[in-house]
């Protein structure tokens, strides 16, 4: 049983008696017209709604024909696995990659009769561009996984009727840069992985230019740009180490400098302190000396004095008879 749509002349028709009432009638009052503009409008809408509902429960719910249900016994039948996307989403996907065994170009085979394919995994494979002609018609693809395979630039024209591709994995392969211009066309595709193939910086660059949307993975031209900004940051890194080492080393020998500076004041305090404590030592023995001096000097004055007392009293002792006559002599006289 089809799937009714809405026709589109019916919107339009719907959407006529909008451009009407904005002209016919003014008389009327500007909140009927009001209200009947915005019914109308909530009803198109509606419409519009229901319609695209529709196309997308269309899309999602693919009924296979007896083609197409042959086709997944004969995959089941090579070892490979068939299963819906989700529970309410009868899309297929289908993966050889966990295959006992070979996987070769004759697996293919029975993928173009599938209604709603959207996922298949050949990683591994022994697939060669000319097992990819199998699905040059498949347009409903949307992630298309084919790492490890022995592909190479030409398989890739094979893709350009796959016009709802999104996601496209060519890693490990033999693809160049001349691959990349069958990928141009695919005006959907989200996601382009190329890890280990022979793409250079400038396919991505020229790819970029043509697809600008597109992300690239890795993305070479982004990886030289970090690189060099990888580059550019480790030597400055480098240059600041430099510089912050050689203040360091500066700092440290002026702070070498000003400890040697100051141990050698230091030394040079502690010497002319011992100097002047020397010094003082010295004045105070020779204090001392003096002092002894005076005090023996002081001692021999007086020694000496009492010596002169003594012998001035033993001349006077002696002279005192002498004086006695000198006076009898004197008193004759008279």
């Amino acid at each position: 049983m089809g799937v009714q749509r809405w026709p589109a002349d019916n919107v339009h028709r719907n959407s006529a008696p909008i451009r009407e009432l904005a002209v016919e009638n003014r008389g009327e009052p500007f909140m009927r017209k009001f209200i009947a503009i915005l019914a109308l409008s909530v009803l198109t809408s509606g419409l519009l709604q229901a319609q695209a509902q529709d196309e997308e429960n269309f899309e999602s719910q693919p009924v296979q024909t007896e083609a197409g249900k042959k086709a997944i016994a004969a995959i089941k039948k090579l070892g490979g696995h068939v299963m819906e996307i989700a529970e309410d989403d009868t899309r297929l996907e289908v993966s050889y990659h966990l295959t006992d065994g070979t996987v070769g170009d004759g697996h293919l085979v029975p993928l173009k009769d599938l209604k709603g394919l959207v996922h298949l995994n050949l990683r591994g494979a022994d697939i060669t561009n000319k097992g990819l002609e199998h699905l040059a018609n498949i347009a409903t693809l949307r992630q298309l996984h084919l790492e490890k395979t022995k592909i190479t630039d030409i398989g890739l024209a094979s893709l350009k009727g796959m016009s709802n591709l999104e996601y496209l994995n060519v890693y490990g392969t033999s693809v160049t840069d001349a691959g990349l211009v069958h990928v141009v066309g695919l005006k959907n595709l989200k996601k382009l992985y190329i890890w280990q193939t022979k793409v250079t910086i400038d396919g991505v660059a020229n790819l970029k230019k043509a697809a600008p949307k597109l992300e690239i993975i890795p993305d070479l031209v982004i990886e030289k740009q970090k690189a060099i900004a990888r580059k550019k940051a480790l030597a400055l890194a480098k240059v600041e180490a430099k510089q912050e080492a050689e203040e360091t080393r500066k700092n440290a020998a002026k702070k070498k400098k000003a400890e040697a500076d100051a141990q050698k004041k230091s030394q040079l305090a502690k010497k002319r302190a011992d100097e002047a404590k020397k010094l003082a030592e010295t004045a105070a023995k020779q204090a001392q000396e003096t002092a002894k001096q005076a005090e023996d000097a002081k001692k021999q004055a007086e020694d000496a004095q009492k010596i002169a007392d003594e012998a001035k009293k033993k001349s006077d002792k002696l002279n005192k008879p002498k004086q006695k006559e000198k006076k009898k002599d004197e008193k004759k006289k008279k």
